[in-house]
Formats: structure tokens, sequence, C-alpha cells
């Protein structure tokens, strides 16, 4: 006589495995979720001081004077740019998308941009008596979200 196993006991394994998988898959993908959270929010913070810094150093290659250095704000990317204005047809601008699941919101800048002055590096955009501004860096997936505050001087004063 041969041994084999019923219909009924491979789908009884099968529905386990499922009901495993369903609650154990969830809790493997939450440390990557919040891996890619947590770099993106240090590379925004790192390009936004880059800016600042290549603002203060007040020149760029070919140029000669003053340099406006500035980031402008999208939902699903941000611009990294060199001007007094925001240009989008500027070849020289860069681009940085974020990851599909990362969105910027409520975004309380003017023109939802941050334009750094030569010199100073103070955000020469902010109009008085506004002394700061922000951004919320938002997982849509997890839930994570994190608000990103800059000063007049430009300083990241707060990341809460």
């Amino acid at each position: 006589m041969r041994r084999a196993f019923t219909l009924v006991e491979l789908l009884v394994v099968i529905g386990l495995m499922a009901v495993l998988m369903s609650v154990v898959l969830p809790n493997f993908l939450t440390p990557v979720s919040r891996s890619s959270f947590a770099s993106t929010l240090e590379i925004l913070t790192s390009n936004i001081r880059s800016q600042q810094l290549k603002s203060i150093q007040g020149s760029s290659t070919g140029s000669l004077g003053p340099v406006y250095r500035g980031i402008r704000f999208n939902t699903d990317n941000y611009v990294l740019f060199s001007g007094q204005t925001y240009s989008v047809s500027d070849p020289a601008n860069t681009e940085v998308d974020l990851d599909p699941a990362l969105r910027i919101s409520f975004i309380n800048l003017p023109g939802s941009e941050i334009i750094f002055a030569p010199g100073s590096g103070a955000v020469s955009n902010f109009v008085a008596p506004a002394i700061s501004g922000d951004l919320t860096l938002v997982d849509v997936q997890s839930g994570l979200s994190t608000v990103i505050v800059i000063n007049q001087y430009g300083v990241v004063t707060q990341i809460y």
C-alpha cells in the first residue's frame, strides 16, 4: 500500500504557511523601509548644507562673482539649482528623486524653495516676519514622518 498525503492535508499545510508568511513578512520589510527613510533624510539634510556652503564660497565653475544656490522641493523629488530663481530648463539643475514610498509634504517655504545668499548663506527668499520654514518627509507605506526646520540663516535647526 502506498503512503501519500491527502488533498486535505496539503491544503492545511499551505494554509498554515500562508498565515505564517502574512505575520512574518511585514516584520522583515519594516527595517528596510526605516533604513530607506533614514538615509533619504540624511541625504536631504546633507544637500541643504551643501547648497548653503556652495553659496558661501560665492562662485561656481565658469562664473564670476556671487552665486545664489537653492533647492526647489516637489512632492516626489527636489532640485538643486544655481541662481537667484529656479529655472526648469536649466541643464545645470540636479534633480534628486525620492524613493517611491517617500513624499515631501507640508512645504512651508516661499515658493517651495530655499535660496541661499552668496557670502552669508542666509535664506534670501524668507519674507519678514518669517524666521524659519519647514517641510515634512513622509513614508506613505509605514506612516513615518519627520519635520525639517530651517531658520533664516539657512541652518537646519530641528529634525523631529
